[in-house]
């Protein structure tokens, strides 16, 4: 699924999303640490509940109740 279609998503925050997976992401943690300048709680919700993390093997629930926490 394109970036473009999650809701929420403009064109600049896609441009970020692509220069940053450049390099692949070791972890979540690697994930968060490279987007937290332009990615919010919410734009982060919707890349969990849209499946653009399930990569990282993590059960959807469980990211969005520990959003803050990342």
């Amino acid at each position: 699924m394109p970036f473009s279609l999650i809701k929420n998503f403009n064109e600049p925050l896609v441009d970020n999303l692509l220069k940053v997976r450049k390099k692949p992401f070791a972890d979540i943690y690697d994930f968060v640490v490279r987007c937290k300048d332009f990615l919010n709680e919410q734009n982060f919700k919707m890349l969990i509940l849209s499946g653009c993390l399930d990569v990282f093997k993590i059960n959807k629930q469980t990211l969005v109740n520990n959003i803050e926490l990342l």
